[in-house]
C-alpha cells in the first residue's frame, strides 16, 4: 500500500518591522513569514511543489506577498527542512544506488 500526503507548513522566520496594518487599523508589528506545500511519501520522503514569502501582522496575520528572488539571498541558511526539500531525490537515489548494487553482484 502507497501512502502520500500533502501539507502546508508555515515558519517565522524571525525578523520583523513594524508597519500600518489596514486589517486592524494600527502600527503594529509584521513578520517575514515564509508558506510552503509539500507533497511526501510515507509521511518522510517530501518534495516542495510551492513557497511563498509574506510579511504578516502579527495580530491578525493578514499581510502582503513577497517576491521570492528577492527574499532568499538575504536569508542566512533554507528554512525548509531537508527531508522536506529533497527526501523523494534521496529516496530515489537510493533506490537507484540499491538497485545498481543488486545487479553488480
Amino acid at each position: 500500500m502507497i501512502v502520500w500526503s500533502r501539507k502546508s507548513h508555515r515558519i517565522a522566520l524571525g525578523q520583523s518591522e513594524r508597519h500600518y496594518c489596514q486589517t486592524c487599523g494600527q502600527q503594529r508589528r509584521f513578520q517575514l513569514t515564509l508558506t510552503y506545500m509539500e507533497w511526501c511519501l510515507y509521511w518522510i520522503f517530501g518534495i516542495v511543489t510551492s513557497r511563498d514569502y509574506q510579511m504578516l501582522c502579527e495580530v491578525c496575520r493578514k499581510g502582503w506577498k513577497l517576491e521570492i528572488h528577492k527574499v532568499e539571498p538575504f536569508l542566512s541558511r533554507p528554512a525548509i527542512p531537508f527531508m522536506q526539500r529533497f527526501g523523494l531525490f534521496t529516496l530515489i537515489g537510493g533506490l537507484v544506488i540499491l538497485i545498481a548494487a543488486l545487479n553488480m553482484t
